[in-house]
């Protein structure tokens, strides 16, 4: 049986976006755990077995991996038995923030997450997407863009205590001479750190 996880913004955006006028949006998101590099979000066509839910898939036009779909009118996503708990995540992390994700993951791979295009103009590269997929995917567009939000929170909460981190093992580890301890001492020391005494 197939797991459920609950992922109502990537059901509202998609949805938004068909209904501006894009007939099978799709959003491509880099994933290592994924069989070709990335997943890809896409509504399913009218004539589809359930029209207008999420597919997430490996992007393959043949003999695709399907790791499940999510339903666009309660955000329930089942996920396939097989599905890399990666993906998953991936997925939980993008329906809580798609501006900031996606123009994280856009801007590490120089294109767009929600139209596939390169990022080409400075606003674009600067908030990693484009004006037209902030308006069709209902994201923040203009100066205080997303990208911004993501640049701050990353350097507050993973450059910052890396950096204190780093000095304070630096600090252990030179003895008053400026030579380094011993390494078994050494060792024992950066131990002690990293459990937080």
């Amino acid at each position: 049986m197939p797991r459920k996880t609950r992922l109502n913004r990537i059901a509202e955006i998609v949805t938004k976006a068909h209904e501006s006028g894009r007939a099978v949006p799709t959003i491509v998101l880099p994933c290592k755990a994924s069989p070709t590099g990335e997943i890809r979000l896409h509504r399913a066509t009218e004539k589809s077995r359930f029209p207008g839910d999420v597919q997430v898939t490996d992007g393959r036009r043949d003999g695709n991996t399907w790791f499940g779909a999510i339903n666009h009118r309660t955000g329930n996503m089942f996920v396939a038995r097989e599905t890399p708990a990666a993906i998953t995540a991936l997925l939980v992390e993008f329906n809580d923030d798609p501006a900031g994700v996606g123009a994280r993951l856009g801007l590490s791979v120089g294109s767009c997450v929600f139209c596939n295009r390169a990022l080409t103009t400075d606003e674009s590269k600067g908030a990693g997407y484009g004006p037209k997929c902030a308006e069709r995917f209902d994201l923040p567009w203009g100066k205080a863009t997303a990208v911004a939000d993501v640049a701050e929170d990353y350097v507050t909460t993973v450059i910052r205590p890396r950096r204190l981190l780093a000095e304070r093992i630096v600090e252990e580890l030179l003895l008053e001479d400026g030579h380094m301890r011993p390494w078994e001492t050494a060792v024992d020391a950066v131990e002690r750190i990293l459990a937080g005494e």
